[in-house]
């Protein structure tokens, strides 16, 4: 799978408004720079080191969000009609083989990602062993030191319609 950056609709809305944000603290700390360059020598200059680190720290943000929007998809707008197999987007429920307890996964993107709430990020481990499987479909989760899992899927339901 092409590593593609899946993102539900509002959060790409906020990661371009955070790019807006970043474009005006740029402003701010050139700002500074020119001031503290103001100040004289550079090399016990604190304010200006300061905020050429800050600089640095903006920049680099700036660059992720960036190449983080410009390869993008919105989860919302994916076409998965007559695909019945586990794809972002989608909510899967599983069957531990062994126990018999069912445990419910959504497939979404690294942002929405929450673990602890059963949201997986479409990268995740788990949520690659599972991509392109159907409902009856089964497949193993192998966890070191201990026994693997098997589980097999029992539903698999688009989240957005």
């Amino acid at each position: 799978m092409e590593h593609m950056n899946y993102l539900l609709r509002a959060t790409k809305e906020k990661l371009a408004e955070r790019f807006k944000e970043i474009q005006k603290e740029k402003t701010e700390v050139a700002n500074e720079i020119r001031v503290a360059k103001a100040h004289g020598d550079l090399k016990e200059n604190a304010e200006y080191h300061s905020a050429m680190e800050k600089q640095g720290n903006i920049q680099l943000e700036e660059s992720k969000v960036l190449a983080f929007l410009s390869n993008s998809t919105i989860i919302e707008e994916l076409d998965y009609e007559g695909d019945d197999a586990v794809r972002v987007g989608k909510k899967v429920t599983l069957l531990n083989v062994d126990t018999d307890e069912e445990v419910e996964y959504q497939i979404l993107g690294e942002y929405e990602a929450d673990p602890k709430q059963n949201i997986l990020s479409a990268y995740a481990p788990l949520a690659r062993l599972m991509m392109g499987k159907e409902e009856g479909d089964t497949f193993r989760v192998a966890i070191p030191r201990k026994p693997s899992i098997e589980y097999e899927i029992i539903e698999v339901k688009k989240i957005f319609s």
